[in-house]
């Protein structure tokens, strides 16, 4: 049993020992707090062994939405011709 056991949050890649080392997310490591080892790979991407979630990564600003403009309202003219009154032509 690793005294410190931690995952890695992220994908890192780091030099250690003489050797490129890569350390996929969700990799389970010993790394003791305060540690040359911790200061390479970045006490930000270690979360305790059992820890209860992964800390979320830092949230982006949504753009609001922009308010949509209703159309101006144009009032509607009829195009029927008015219907003509049989009684100003003379007509019974």
């Amino acid at each position: 049993m690793a005294a410190n056991p931690r995952i890695v949050t992220a994908d890192r890649q780091i030099f250690w020992d003489g050797v490129q080392q890569r350390l996929p997310k969700g990799q389970q490591i010993d790394v003791p707090p305060g540690s040359p080892l911790e200061r390479a790979i970045g006490a930000q991407f270690l979360v305790p062994l059992g820890a209860v979630s992964v800390p979320p990564p830092a949230e982006v600003p949504q753009p609001e939405p922009v308010p949509q403009e209703e159309p101006p309202t144009v009032p509607v003219k009829s195009r029927t011709a008015p219907k003509k009154d049989s009684a100003k032509d003379g007509e019974p």
